[in-house]
């Protein structure tokens, strides 16, 4: 394979351009590479540290607990694991992953979960050193300077280590997308050494990243075309055919394998379908509703219908704008960017699902090698018009930098939304369970459970019990839950009314209840009805959990507060009531707020009472607010989802204090629904 045509002339770099302060600059970084390396390692000390304290927090989720569990049972010796997390058969009918099965052996170096996140962080900064490296190479058959590859590799360490989507990326539970980045920049490598043999390999060993992974061996096969010299671009043909050949190899097995489940090549979609599931399911808007989703027919309505994703790609062009901006928008239309980023960035941008706009994870390889090709870009016009390079590079430069200052310092808050102790009970907890337990906790918390053979997130529907005891983590309020509060609250109080069920521990939010009817079909919850007061949050009460389940409560006495609080609700515009089931020898205030907007919709005084009694209170939320959730400042800003019918609202119960007061349950019921007003 003969390596790419470059320019080979030597260019002159016009010195005088610059001021003696920056030029001695030049000679230091000339002098001296480990600089660049050193940036580098410093990124991937920072990476560690937080996958440290991402794992020791316990905020790792569903999808961190599904290749988890796949990597622990695999290093038990279970070569074909099930898939309990996302209620698989087998992992492998789940994006067909084999790369579990050889970072398998890892496990035994340290057998524990932050080790997945570490060698995901690795493979990251590993990444970006091969792209240094191929850099380079570049530099040095374009004939550069020595303080022109400075300035070049100065702004390419910069846009490496300054995009604050390579560090959300890394944060998001753990996926093979790094893996696979390191792999295809491994066999970009090869290409610009005009070694073809290591380039197909290289190629191979990326598509055991699964699925999508496997597509950027297309967008290699795209690279490799664009930069081969004429007569020898076969070998683009060749790389193409070993991600194909995965991909049908995967279709044909999971197809001849009894059962579909998600992540198949061939999508179970139909006209009379109204969801799609599937590799291929998030990209039925453009096959339309008339039309069976196949590969041909995408393909075909990416051609004949273009409106259906370029309007979808116009409604998210902030999103895309936020995606490519930090590493130079410039590099997207590089021999590097327009391979494997633009491959990974169609499969985020096009599909339905906003979610996949700010999943940045799978985002990874447009972060990396569009820093390359924009250095690229910058690199040819400090050959021609030094000067205005110069002003370039600053404005690329600052723009990343503006990305980092307002995007990374919330990088740990964004992604670890679990208090320190929270995060000790838990640890508490995981100690005590056995292997041979299956558990079955909150989503948000359920990653460090998962080295198990049966992990399950506490979602909707019934909860199947497999192992002879079942442990069940309930965090209504810490950790990234797909459950609303109320939802999980009602349920505690369900579980905590059956008779085959017991409740072990309760600390700080965290509800740990053990069933031992093994073999049972599964446990169901009736509909969400009552929140229990006694599960509550609080600032002046203390749950009274003793006696009769149905005398338990939140008992306050002489302090003045909020006897309960964060008893949330998600609810659209429209009239409501909220009945609250109280004891209090004085008068108590129950209060609605919309916490989304953070304002009082209504509040009512209840006098004394004798006994138990139920209050209620009629209130109308009248309408939709935005989420105040964090955007970012002029053109460094990320659109969110668009805006959902529910707001959360909250119920409180506040008392004067120097009187007792016990709150039993509260519940809201509908009165009548209102149309949907948007509050801006």
């Amino acid at each position: 394979m003969k390596p790419p045509a470059l320019e080979t002339r030597p260019v002159a770099f016009d010195q005088s351009s610059l001021s003696q302060s920056r030029l001695a600059f030049m000679r230091l970084l000339t002098r001296n590479r480990s600089l660049v390396l050193g940036l580098l390692g410093m990124q991937l000390i920072a990476l560690l540290i937080f996958s440290w304290y991402q794992a020791n927090h316990f905020a790792l989720t569903q999808d961190f607990s599904a290749y988890y569990q796949a990597w622990y049972l695999i290093a038990h010796g279970q070569l074909n694991p099930p898939e309990t997390a996302f209620r698989v058969q087998y992992f492998w009918q789940d994006h067909f992953s084999l790369i579990m099965w050889l970072l398998a052996p890892l496990y035994w170096i340290w057998p524990h979960a932050v080790t997945l996140l570490w060698i995901q962080d690795g493979a990251c900064v590993g990444a970006e050193v091969m792209v240094w490296q191929i850099a380079q190479i570049l530099w040095e058959r374009a004939g550069y300077s020595k303080r022109l590859t400075a300035v070049l590799n100065l702004c390419l360490v910069t846009l490496l280590v300054a995009n604050p989507w390579t560090y959300w990326g890394t944060a998001f539970d753990f996926h093979p997308y790094s893996l696979g980045l390191l792999t295809s920049v491994l066999a970009l490598y090869q290409f610009v050494k005009n070694r073809a043999i290591w380039t197909y390999v290289w190629a191979a060993l990326t598509t055991l990243g699964g699925d999508v992974v496997a597509t950027y061996v297309l967008g290699l096969a795209i690279t490799v075309f664009v930069l081969g010299p004429k007569g020898r671009r076969y070998h683009s043909f060749v790389i193409a055919a070993i991600g194909l050949a995965f991909l049908v190899i995967f279709a044909v097995t999971l197809k001849s394998h009894s059962g579909s489940v998600p992540g198949h090549l061939i999508a179970s979609h139909s006209p009379s379908q109204s969801t799609n599931v599937g590799f291929l399911g998030p990209y039925s808007y453009i096959v339309g509703s008339h039309a069976p989703l196949t590969v041909g027919n995408l393909v075909a309505g990416v051609l004949f219908h273009p409106g259906r994703w370029l309007s979808l790609l116009w409604h998210r062009r902030m999103n895309l704008w936020a995606n490519v901006g930090p590493s130079g928008f410039i590099g997207l239309f590089s021999p590097w960017g327009l391979g494997i980023p633009l491959i990974a960035g169609a499969q985020g941008f096009l599909a339905k699902a906003q979610t996949f706009t700010t999943d940045f994870a799978q985002l990874l390889p447009v972060y990396a090698l569009m820093s390359l090709g924009t250095v690229y870009w910058l690199g040819k016009i400090l050959k021609g018009r030094p000067r205005i390079g110069m002003v370039v590079i600053g404005i690329v430069v600052l723009n990343t930098l503006g990305w980092a200052m307002i995007w990374i310092p919330r990088w740990p808050h964004h992604w670890v939304s679990v208090s320190t102790p929270v995060a000790s009970v838990l640890s508490r907890v995981e100690q005590t369970i056995p292997k041979n337990h299956e558990v079955i906790a909150s989503q948000g918390i359920m990653g460090r459970f998962s080295n198990r053979h049966w992990i399950y997130p506490f979602d909707y529907g019934s909860l199947p019990l497999k192992a002879p005891i079942t442990d069940i983590i309930l965090s209504p309020y810490q950790g990234t839950n797909v459950l609303p509060v109320n939802v999980i609250l009602s349920r505690i109080a369900f579980l905590s009314q059956n008779p085959h069920v017991t409740l072990i521990k309760h600390q700080d939010g965290i509800w740990v209840f053990q069933d031992v009817r093994g073999g049972q079909s599964g446990l169901s919850f009736p509909p969400a009805s009552v929140v229990p007061g006694w599960a509550l949050g609080t600032a002046t009460g203390t749950p009274v959990t003793t006696g009769l389940v149905s005398d338990w409560h939140m008992a306050a006495g002489y302090k003045p507060g909020y006897v309960t609080d964060q008893a949330y609700w998600r609810l659209k515009p429209g009239r409501y009531q909220v009945s609250a089931v109280v004891a209090t020898t004085g008068p108590i205030n129950i209060e609605v707020w919309n916490s989304t907007a953070d304002r009082l919709l209504t509040r009512k005084t209840i006098s004394l009472s004798s006994g138990r009694v139920t209050a209620s209170l009629d209130f109308e939320n009248q309408h939709q607010y935005p989420s105040n959730t964090f955007r970012g400042w002029g053109p460094f800003r990320v659109t969110q989802r668009s805006a959902s019918a529910y707001n959360a609202i909250e119920v409180r119960i506040w008392s004067p204090g120097d009187q007792t007061v016990n709150v039993y349950q509260l519940s809201i019921s509908v009165l009548a629904p209102k149309s949907v007003k948007v509050t801006h």
